[in-house]
């Protein structure tokens, strides 16, 4: 029975990341009329974010994948799970674009740390029989 919580926990722990980051990518879509008033910037000078956001995060993953074997998954998971909280807070309070191009470049690279110790803690903690439910 305490497996079953620790592994349902786990689950919910790991979805909660993944939640927060697929969450704050389309809430910001969503503000993006917002974010053009209110910096005073060009739909064309918005897509400075998505750049380098999708960049630092496509560059992370491999990175961060082979980081979390030598550092420890764990360790990895809440660093990004912080780095992507206070990037994200960051974002929100700033009223300079280049600040919030630098936090949004922060939370892209925090979104990299996270997602491969996902993949590493549903490997090392479910059976063979199971991982397809874990990742379902």
């Amino acid at each position: 029975m305490k497996s079953t919580f620790k592994n349902h926990f786990l689950i919910l722990t790991i979805s909660m990341g993944v939640f927060a980051s697929v969450m704050s990518t389309s809430m910001l879509t969503i503000a993006f009329p917002d974010i053009v008033s209110d910096f005073n910037i060009s739909y064309e000078t918005l897509q400075w974010r998505n750049i380098l956001f999708f960049a630092l995060f496509a560059v992370g993953l491999p990175f961060f994948g082979k980081t979390a074997d030598h550092f420890g998954a764990r360790r990895q998971f809440f660093t990004g799970i912080v780095l992507f909280a206070l990037s994200t807070l960051c974002s929100g309070l700033t009223r300079d674009w280049n600040f919030f191009l630098i936090f949004q470049s922060l939370q892209g690279l925090a979104d990299s740390m996270i997602v491969p110790v996902q993949v590493i803690f549903i490997r090392q903690s479910f059976p063979e029989n199971k991982i397809g439910w874990a990742f379902g």
